[in-house]
């Protein structure tokens, strides 16, 4: 889990750069997650199993938000 761990927006778009096929939970809880951050991992799809993504106490303003709904891959999620 990455919950709390403070990695940001340069974190989280260093990490999507490479592909986890066998993640299906990802905790990014508290990681001070933006747009940049939720665009990338909307973008790139580096979880391509994920079916559970937790983004709780992130400050996701319109931008995030708009850029993680319209990610093809936001229909297999059973819980976001």
């Amino acid at each position: 889990a990455l919950g709390g761990t403070g990695l940001g927006d340069s974190g989280i778009a260093a990490l999507t750069t490479g592909r986890f096929p066998a993640l299906f939970r990802l905790d990014l809880s508290g990681i001070r997650l933006g747009t940049r951050g939720a665009t990338a991992i909307a973008d790139r799809n580096p979880f391509p199993r994920v079916v559970e993504l937790i983004l709780s106490d992130n400050r996701l303003g319109p931008a995030a938000v708009a850029a993680l709904a319209d990610a093809p891959a936001i229909g297999r999620l059973r819980e976001l």
